[in-house]
């Protein structure tokens, strides 16, 4: 039997305009098989004259070759709006299995650690409530049913995703000014 991989990588950059960020831009990196031990690696950036976001993702389709799939994904943003500015660094971690050959359930836990500052006179009471340092904590079941014939290249499919999440409360870590 002769095996013949395909290539599992991709990069990508691209550029366009925006009327709020004028110039803006991105750049990916994946890649499908990392070490060639199946896991999944990407690391993008995007930003414009006002934003800027960087994140990184590891996921492992099949921890110690069963049907567990664990991830974790962890991201910086900073982000300059018309009335405030927002600085956040966050992340997720994820756990699931497969129940059947076409049912998968995950759990998935995010977290955020945020700054909201420079918030103008001119800016709405729900931004100005907001303005201090921020961590938002969550937690989301996702059920998946997926019926494509092949997960690269569908043929056919059909697959549909219900999530529910809850979001505990959003705690003020410094004293707002």
């Amino acid at each position: 039997m002769e095996v013949e991989e395909k290539p599992t990588g991709s990069f990508s950059v691209g550029a366009g305009y925006s009327s709020v960020d004028k110039i803006i831009g991105m750049a990916s990196v994946s890649q499908r098989n990392f070490l060639g031990l199946g896991y999944q690696l990407s690391a993008s950036a995007n930003f414009g004259s006002s934003r800027e976001t960087y994140s990184l993702t590891f996921n492992n389709p099949r921890v110690f070759d069963t049907q567990v799939y664990a991830g974790i994904d962890v991201y910086k943003s900073i982000r300059n709006y018309t009335d405030y500015d927002k600085n956040a660094v966050g992340g997720a971690l994820k756990l699931g299995t497969a129940l059947t050959d076409e049912w998968r359930t995950r759990t998935v836990y995010r977290w955020e650690d945020a700054v909201v500052r420079n918030v103008s006179d001119t800016a709405s009471s729900t931004v100005k409530d907001e303005e201090g340092k921020i961590i938002t904590s969550a937690v989301a079941q996702v059920l998946t049913y997926d019926s494509r014939d092949n997960p690269w290249e569908p043929t056919a499919e059909f697959w549909p995703r219900a999530r529910l999440s809850w979001r505990g409360p959003s705690w003020a870590a410094t004293p707002r000014t």
